[in-house]
């Protein structure tokens, strides 16, 4: 029962959930919301959540709150007027039935992978290598965050690898990259994964998956990096991948499904809502490979294409600058002859080893442009090189006795003398505050 407490600077709702109950919080409009649980257990994603502490949110979330025991949750949404009917501030749902079978799903598939570890705890083997398929807006992210917090939660002994090869989003570093992070505590719902984590991150430089070599490339080189590191550390050999990928499955993006789960040594693949994806990875993969079919999961928000800028925007803003302005990036200008940054290109769309590495045109272009930053010192080693971090290219001085950029970083100078890679992202100067640099 939802019970509005005050109309004026906020709205304040206090709810009581059965076992086995699910609260749906979506919003676009709210300016902030808080949640508290007060008593009860709760969880987010598979993250529980901690008894009378307040969770923050930004005004775009979309939550779904889940309770096995029973829970009574309070929240505040901190926008003035009153609840509107039509559009509302804060959509809570409860399912039963459908939704109940879809969390017991979930539980299930998690029991099932965690006999599969305690196997190779025994026979001192690699645990299962899972992989989250499917098309857009099904629930891939949801799922794969909700199996890596469980399998932290079974003891300390688990350490999942979580790998994301979606580079749409980057949920563990900017867009336009994949990369892989060793999960040791629960997500915690209310911030970014690549806040919590120290990731292995690759640059693929285009949230672009069709007609980019670069792409299937990285993915082979992150593979190898990371079933190379699983051999050194037996508790996250045993604790396995979840790999989540992106919503591209028809034509190339099936193609690119097949080559990750081969350079993974996928084991299992967890197929989200489309029967003919499944079907057709079932012709064509290994027998050893297990494949599940799973329904879309509900509630999950679709995405506009608009949306989704929306959000690589605010990533890429966030990452210089902080959610809320906090952060204020270093500004400095670096000679362009000691300036060692490549543009990647390549003749044939289809074949990796067509890709070469070329220096830019020092123009108005650049301006703006981000640029990733590899532990490389030499041009031949930094199309393959993992990446550091990122800096914004803010000004260029093109004059024939002066040439020069002006670079927005999160590092102090002077920067590392390693080298530096053009990406097609572009920091947008309606998302640069006005008093960001310092």
């Amino acid at each position: 029962m939802f019970a509005p407490q005050s109309r004026n600077a906020f709205s304040e709702v206090v709810t009581t959930l059965e076992p086995n109950e699910q609260l749906r919080l979506l919003s676009r409009d709210a300016e902030h919301m808080t949640l508290e649980l007060q008593s009860g257990e709760a969880e987010i994603f598979g993250a529980r959540l901690v008894l009378n502490k307040v969770y923050s949110f930004s005004s775009d979330y979309s939550l779904s709150l889940f309770t096995y025991s029973g829970c009574k949750i309070r929240f505040q949404i901190a926008k003035p007027g009153q609840l509107d009917n039509d559009r509302p501030t804060v959509r809570p749902e409860f399912k039963q039935g459908q939704k109940n079978l879809m969390m017991m799903l979930h539980l299930k598939i998690h029991t099932v992978l965690e006999q599969l570890r305690e196997r190779c705890d025994v026979k001192e083997e690699r645990g299962p290598i899972v992989m989250i398929v499917g098309p857009k807006d099904v629930g891939k992210s949801t799922l794969a965050t909700t199996l890596t917090n469980y399998a932290v939660r079974m003891s300390k002994k688990r350490t999942p690898v979580f790998v994301d090869t979606d580079p749409g989003q980057g949920s563990l570093s900017l867009p336009g990259t994949i990369g892989s992070a060793l999960i040791t505590e629960e997500i915690q719902p209310e911030k970014n994964i690549s806040e919590q984590v120290d990731p292995l991150i690759y640059n693929v430089g285009s949230t672009r998956l069709g007609g980019n070599p670069i792409y299937k490339l990285m993915i082979s080189k992150l593979a190898a990096s990371v079933l190379n590191r699983l051999e050194s550390n037996k508790r996250a050999k045993s604790s396995g991948l979840i790999i989540n990928t992106p919503g591209w499955t028809q034509s190339e993006g099936f193609d690119l499904i097949k080559h990750t789960a081969q350079a993974f040594e996928v084991d299992i693949i967890l197929v989200l809502y489309q029967k003919k994806l499944y079907d057709e990875l079932y012709r064509v993969m290994p027998n050893f490979v297990k494949l599940v079919q799973m329904p879309k999961l509900e509630g999950v928000r679709f995405r506009s294409q608009e949306l989704r800028w929306e959000c690589r925007d605010r990533v890429l803003k966030d990452y210089f600058y902080g959610p809320n302005n906090e952060l204020k990036p270093y500004v400095f200008d670096v000679e362009w002859k000691d300036f060692k940054v490549y543009k990647v290109f390549y003749t044939d769309d289809s074949r990796p080893e067509s890709i070469s590495l070329s220096f830019p045109a020092l123009n108005t272009s650049l301006r703006n442009r981000i640029l990733a930053v590899t532990f490389a010192q030499k041009k031949d080693d930094a199309l393959e090189s993992n990446i550091s971090g990122f800096v914004c290219v803010a000004d260029v001085v093109c004059q024939v006795r002066d040439k020069k950029v002006t670079l927005l970083s999160p590092f102090p100078p002077p920067l590392p003398d390693v080298c530096y890679l053009m990406t097609s992202l572009f920091l947008t100067p309606n998302s640069i505050p006005n008093n960001g640099q310092s």
